[in-house]
């Protein structure tokens, strides 16, 4: 007679009853392909998104360089610093996120 699975308490433990005891019955999470990591940050938290909108005005063709002030010109490399900021803090928690799930063996 089967006995059933000692049912888990924790969230690691219910991913790892579910990979022991359903898994095999899910068609795409056989045969799948490693992850391959190779930014090396890993972050548990979730920053505020930085960026915010530019304030668009009409162009110029004169000075400076044809943005209508050089505030909107500052504004806007500031804002493509502040993506590049929410971009490295998506990547650190979704590398940890990754990591997290390797380790309990629900992703290779």
């Amino acid at each position: 007679m089967a006995t059933e699975p000692r049912v888990p308490t924790t969230h690691g433990g219910w991913l790892r009853y579910f990979r022991q005891n359903f898994a095999a019955q899910i068609p795409d999470l056989q045969g799948r392909r490693a992850y391959t990591q190779t930014y090396s940050t890993a972050d548990r938290t979730h920053a505020t998104r930085t960026a915010a909108a530019v304030v668009t005005s009409p162009a110029t063709t004169t000075t400076p360089a044809g943005w209508a002030s050089l505030s909107q010109a500052d504004s806007i490399i500031t804002e493509v610093n502040n993506l590049r900021t929410d971009l490295l803090d998506t990547a650190g928690v979704l590398n940890a996120l990754v990591d997290d799930l390797q380790e309990i063996g629900l992703i290779s």
